[in-house]
């Protein structure tokens, strides 16, 4: 994401693999009964890192997918 080439698409797939963990991992974790502090901090943590990630993926809306971007 930092140089530009590809960078839509790194984003996407980004947030992809990090909401997908949030959903394989934590959630099911979550839901089997009370989580100790630590473990709730870390669904929280790749919550809001899964958010952080659509946001940055979000901002490329309409740029190339695979193309430098040109400013």
């Amino acid at each position: 994401m930092l140089s530009g080439v590809g960078a839509r698409l790194a984003a996407v797939l980004s947030t992809v693999q990090m909401g997908g963990f949030t959903l394989l991992i934590w959630v099911p974790m979550a839901l089997s009964g009370p989580m100790a502090p630590f473990r709730r901090g870390e669904f929280i943590l790749s919550w809001t890192l899964t958010a952080a990630g659509w946001v940055v993926a979000d901002s490329y809306r309409g740029g190339p997918w695979l193309a430098r971007l040109r400013r």
